[in-house]
């Protein structure tokens, strides 16, 4: 359903993501650099405490928390984006002829944009941290492919949800502020109790972290191949839930707007 919309729209999908970038840095002195120094400002901060003072024993540890904290930062600003993409857009809504999920892609691919900017990031850390560049970077191109299919559901169901209940907004920042500190985006995973273990198991964002981390990683104790079926895993089910409530209560949007 949305790839077909996404092909026969896509010159109004990319007038909508070009909308979104410019509204986003309008006025703004350093623009897109935004979207780098805010995950770099809280790393500067996590490293302080973490690789300094308390000193998690994690092998080049700068690069362990700037690959995991941007692909949060990724997941994180696609939620917030999600949120709006419908509710935001209610006057285009009216005037476009086109189906609503192409608000999804354009919300999708601002942020996806600026995901792909932090690559270049993270490979200048890797160079610096040491760490030699191997075949795990091949890993970007599925994981890349199946984190947009993810973010797709994610921004469906919380966009749908938004529409219908006007203070998701503040549950799902709180949420997200739990999320962050139950997933091992900053602290190694083997610090986690056993009998907690569960929570990454179904913690449907944390095998892309995991996964992103392997691919700047010359060397990995964990199989690619898992992480990729538990990083499929996740946007099925996301890709499934989001799109049916999408379907569900998309004809209710004009009743709300």
């Amino acid at each position: 359903m949305i790839s077909t919309s996404f092909s026969l729209y896509k010159d109004q999908i990319i007038s909508l993501f070009l909308r979104e970038l410019k509204l986003k840095y309008k006025n703004t002195f350093l623009g897109f650099f935004w979207s780098i120094l805010t995950p770099l400002s809280q790393m500067i901060v996590l490293y302080l405490v973490f690789g300094i003072y308390m000193r998690f024993n994690i092998p080049n540890y700068i690069l362990y928390l700037v690959a995991g904290l941007f692909l949060w930062q990724s997941f994180s600003n696609l939620v917030f984006s999600g949120l709006n993409c419908f509710l935001s857009n209610g006057p285009l809504m009216k005037k476009l002829a086109c189906p609503r999920s192409v608000f999804v892609w354009a919300a999708l691919f601002s942020e996806i944009f600026h995901l792909l900017l932090t690559i270049p990031m993270t490979m200048l850390i890797m160079v610096f941290s040491g760490v030699p560049f191997s075949g795990n970077l091949f890993l970007l191109f599925p994981l890349l492919f199946l984190f947009i299919l993810f973010s797709s559901g994610v921004i469906m169901l919380v966009g749908t949800i938004q529409m219908l209940f006007r203070d998701m907004e503040r549950l799902i920042s709180i949420f997200l502020q739990l999320l962050f500190y139950v997933t091992p985006v900053f602290y190694p995973e083997n610090i986690v109790p056993e009998k907690y273990a569960f929570l990454m198991k179904i913690n449907p964002v944390y095998c892309f972290i995991k996964g992103w981390r392997m691919a700047f990683s010359y060397e990995y104790p964990d199989s690619s191949w898992n992480i990729l079926l538990n990083c499929t895993i996740s946007t099925v089910i996301f890709v499934l839930l989001g799109g049916a409530l999408y379907l569900l209560k998309r004809k209710k949007f004009a009743e709300v707007l």
